[in-house]
């Protein structure tokens, strides 16, 4: 049984009977009657860290109608092998897993176990072993002199989704469509600036600001193909605030996002307008997609086993194509697909 792996929550002073975020929680001593989806499980490592998450989180009020909100538990080792198997059995009930406290590599490891594409926020450039196989990795919040130009330039130039602080900055509209197409994120906290996060090792006075982290969590939300969260943060100090309250924050936006989310992927709904620039450049016709009930906009490309493919994008990438100044991003997906 998958809670096997879980201890479950000793119930805080004074919420025994308090409603709080969690529709569900794991408690110690009370029978647990099961799993139904959609919903998000909020799953942590056995640390001073994640419970004081978790005490930010129980204080939030739900305004979810749409999801069941889960406090399943504590880990009670962190086992790659045991986290793959748990993240699979909430997905097979349509539940997001909100894991804290887990590394990069073990979200690596579930990305090629599944064939799914991994967005990384950090301050630096995650470079995995994993870079090699079948599995997209998308880059997002880097800051370039925190990395080598072997780096950047492996990444900027082969990789349609890699943002660095300024580029996220300059071009937000590009900020949304990365994330949509999201299927597992990692957040590495050290990618806030330092008066946000102080406490958090690798933090610089440059970084992403808690509403940047809030907005993207929410983006990130309404990913169609969602299959698990991972945030990681290590603590230098024996002090766990703001970085506390600001995870229970990000996690609280993550979970408007997965409630307001709408079945709006083009393999999922027919209620789109398509619309055809003919590209000079390429000498083809590139097909955009509009939801008429999200405005969100999709690239389709087919290949040459007429296989359909998708990249979400903006409209401003859009007018930029009927401009004839198709974007490099969308010219790179072009291209991966055509290979």
């Amino acid at each position: 049984m998958y809670l096997d792996v879980l201890i479950p929550n000793l119930i805080p002073s004074g919420q025994e009977t308090t409603e709080n975020i969690f529709n569900v929680q794991h408690l110690d001593g009370i029978e647990f009657n099961g799993l139904k989806g959609p919903g998000i499980a909020f799953i942590t490592s056995n640390s001073n860290l994640s419970h004081e998450i978790r005490l930010n989180l129980i204080k939030f009020k739900n305004h979810f109608k749409n999801i069941t909100i889960y406090d399943l538990g504590t880990l009670k080792e962190v086992e790659e092998k045991s986290i793959i198997e748990l993240t699979s059995y909430l997905d097979a009930y349509n539940i997001v897993p909100v894991f804290v406290g887990i590394d990069v590599n073990t979200a690596g490891s579930l990305a090629v176990e599944n064939i799914k594409n991994i967005t990384l926020i950090s301050n630096h450039i995650e470079l995995l072993e994993y870079k090699n196989s079948t599995t997209s990795v998308n880059h997002l919040a880097y800051q370039r002199h925190l990395s080598s130009l072997n780096d950047i330039y492996e990444i900027e130039e082969n990789l349609y989704n890699a943002l660095s602080l300024g580029k996220l900055r300059s071009f937000p509209a590009q900020l949304e469509p990365t994330l949509r197409d999201t299927q597992i994120l990692h957040v590495n906290l050290d990618c806030m600036r330092f008066s946000d996060a102080p406490n958090t090792n690798g933090t610089l006075p440059s970084g992403l600001n808690a509403e940047e982290l809030c907005q993207i969590m929410k983006y990130v939300g309404t990913a169609d193909d969602l299959t698990a969260v991972f945030i990681s943060c290590d603590i230098i100090a024996d002090k766990y605030q703001p970085e506390a309250s600001l995870i229970a924050e990000s996690i609280w936006y993550f979970m408007e996002g997965v409630n307001m989310s709408l079945p709006d992927h083009p393999s999922k709904s027919t209620d789109f307008s398509a619309f055809i620039v003919h590209s000079t450049s390429l000498d083809d016709d590139l097909e955009f997609l509009k939801h008429n009930q999200t405005s969100k906009w999709w690239l389709c490309h087919t290949s040459e086993n007429q296989m359909r493919h998708y990249l979400a994008c903006s409209y401003d990438e859009y007018q930029m194509s009927v401009s004839e100044e198709v974007p490099d991003r969308l010219l790179k997906f072009i291209n991966e697909v055509d290979k």
